[in-house]
């Protein structure tokens, strides 16, 4: 509720600044009437930023509250490990429909709440080191849609070299979170 109306209050500050600042100041004078209106419009703006950054802050806040096993990206990517090499392992005999629905609920399962939580291997990594894993994850993600797609378009080898490239490229993430 404090995010949209800490909008309201920026636009209304802005709104108030640009009315005010279309009057020009007469000949003889170095400043319009209205710059006590401009000086307000400004305030009132920064203080809509404020309270927009205030609740931004709040949400992240109460969002890092959460403790369970889902929110935690670093379990998220032990966890993922097994299944995917369960599912490289038994690609070769699976009909292109049961390739689609495991690959499916692997990224149901893993990659989507991953995608949820991934800001937090940046805080807790650092830029640096957290960057390039939620790179090489990117190239996961990419692989696991690829093999899917490939799956719903009954392309069965197509959909297997996708689940070797995104294991191979799990392989570097693993690597990565060891070192």
């Amino acid at each position: 509720m404090l995010k949209p109306t800490a909008i309201l209050i920026l636009l209304i500050g802005v709104v108030i600044a640009a009315t005010a600042a279309m009057q020009m100041p007469a000949p003889e004078q170095t400043f319009a009437s209205s710059a006590r209106f401009i000086v307000l419009g400004v305030l009132v703006a920064i203080a809509g930023v404020a309270l927009w950054h205030g609740s931004l802050y709040q949400e992240r806040k109460g969002s890092r509250k959460t403790t369970s096993a889902r929110s935690d990206p670093f379990t998220l990517l032990r966890e993922i490990k097994s299944p995917l090499l369960s599912l490289q392992a038994t690609a070769p005999n699976q009909s292109t429909d049961q390739l689609s629905a495991a690959v499916e609920a692997l990224i149901q399962s893993y990659v989507l709440p991953f995608s949820e939580v991934r800001h937090r291997i940046v805080e807790q990594l650092g830029m640096r080191r957290g960057a390039e894993i939620l790179v090489d994850f990117a190239i996961v993600e990419r692989m696991l849609n690829r093999a899917w797609s490939a799956a719903s378009d009954e392309s069965h080898s197509e959909a297997i070299a996708s689940i070797n490239e995104a294991t191979a490229a799990f392989n570097v993430v693993s690597r990565a979170l060891d070192a």
